[in-house]
């Protein structure tokens, strides 16, 4: 596989539009699992430099409908879930 970038290539997430948005609900009754009883979400970003490892906690936030609206337009097939996802507003999205 030809590799193109090397280690010390650095991505900066808004220049690539990344977006990235999350939650967990059950599988049969689909209720979301977000009670910070018994949830706690730590998104963490590693980056590994050589043999160095560093750790960076991200903060976030409950995603908002104009969180949704940077999105790309879903796919024909996905557009039904993800309005349902964006009308329950139980997802979670990265902090700018």
């Amino acid at each position: 596989m030809h590799e193109y970038y090397d280690n010390s290539f650095v991505a900066d997430f808004n220049d690539v539009g990344f977006k990235i948005a999350w939650g967990v609900e059950g599988y049969s009754d689909r209720i979301s699992r977000d009670d910070d009883e018994y949830v706690q979400w730590i998104p963490q970003l590693l980056q590994k430099i050589g043999e160095e490892e560093q750790v960076f906690d991200l903060s976030f936030h409950k995603c908002t409908h104009e969180d949704f609206d940077s999105f790309y337009e879903p796919n024909k097939g996905s557009r039904k879930a993800f309005k349902t996802l964006k009308s329950k507003q139980t997802m979670f999205c990265l902090d700018k």
